[in-house]
């Protein structure tokens, strides 16, 4: 008997309950693979699919694994993805915050690497199909685990694929990027840069990344506006007993002044950064 279509919310559910087994990453990796698909899904035509969520939940199925396929409806998958991701329950960004937090509480193992991948490819995903995720990393708790991960040893490809994601975080999100700098991130990439054991590729990805750091900033996107304002925890301060919030943006030279502190030679990043948007503002 054919399996019956599953709706998103149903494919979402599962998987999502998967990961919360973290003592088995045979369910975890479950419902990640299951939340990938339909991440694949959802920028490509819809048709049938082999759903591990849906395989593991059919009663009896150990001799028809390959014969089941989950048929998706055929709704505008874009518009369905966003609107489910607008609401807590169905946010992916969200559980893959959850479930890395869960993964580097464990024991470090190869297994952990795996999933770690896994995990930063669906919010990855899920950041660029879904801007207003981005706003998650305003808070310290959520910014915190791309810290962790950046001071983790980690594979040259792990670490590679931290800082991507870490970019796609940060994207047109000011207030993200205060939160990035109160949680001393930007120590953290130098040190990383200035370790003689850091891969050349790994290297370059975080010469990228700090050109990108340094872009001149102009305020949060209307799809990442805050609820008060565009601002993160980070700028909030407290002077004579009253709260104030601190700068929303930064220059070119305010950024490369922080980033000074800890990396001598980043002056001619900002040169570089100058001279290019000197020269666009000309033309």
């Amino acid at each position: 008997m054919d399996l019956p279509p599953a709706s998103p919310e149903e494919v979402l559910s599962q998987a999502f309950d998967r990961l919360s087994h973290s003592h088995s990453s045979t369910s975890m990796e479950t419902g990640l693979k299951a939340i990938d698909e339909y991440l694949a899904l959802v920028c490509t035509t819809p048709v049938p699919i082999c759903s591990p969520v849906a395989k593991e939940s059919r009663p009896g199925s150990a001799s028809s694994h390959s014969k089941d396929k989950l048929s998706y409806p055929t709704s505008p998958w874009i518009k369905e993805f966003r609107k489910l991701q607008d609401g807590f329950q169905y946010n992916i960004a969200l559980q893959m915050l959850g479930c890395m937090d869960r993964i580097l509480a464990g024991r470090r193992n190869s297994q952990q690497e795996v999933l770690i991948t896994s995990c930063l490819q669906c919010l990855q995903g899920t950041l660029l199909l879904h801007p207003e995720s981005r706003n998650l990393f305003a808070r310290e708790m959520h910014m915190a685990t791309f810290i962790s991960l950046l001071s983790r040893r980690q594979p040259p490809e792990l670490r590679v694929l931290t800082i991507d994601t870490l970019v796609c975080a940060l994207l047109e999100c000011p207030a993200n990027m205060r939160t990035f700098e109160s949680l001393n991130g930007l120590r953290t990439i130098s040190l990383l840069f200035k370790t003689r054991q850091t891969p050349e590729n790994v290297r370059l990805r975080l010469t990228e990344f700090l050109y990108f750091y340094l872009l001149p900033e102009t305020g949060d996107s209307p799809h990442h506006r805050q609820r008060e304002g565009g601002y993160s925890s980070a700028q909030i301060k407290v002077v004579g007993g009253e709260k104030v919030m601190g700068p929303r943006t930064k220059s070119i030279e305010q950024k490369g002044e922080m980033l000074g502190r800890y990396l001598k030679g980043s002056g001619g990043i900002v040169r570089d950064i100058r001279r290019l948007y000197g020269e666009k503002s000309l033309s």
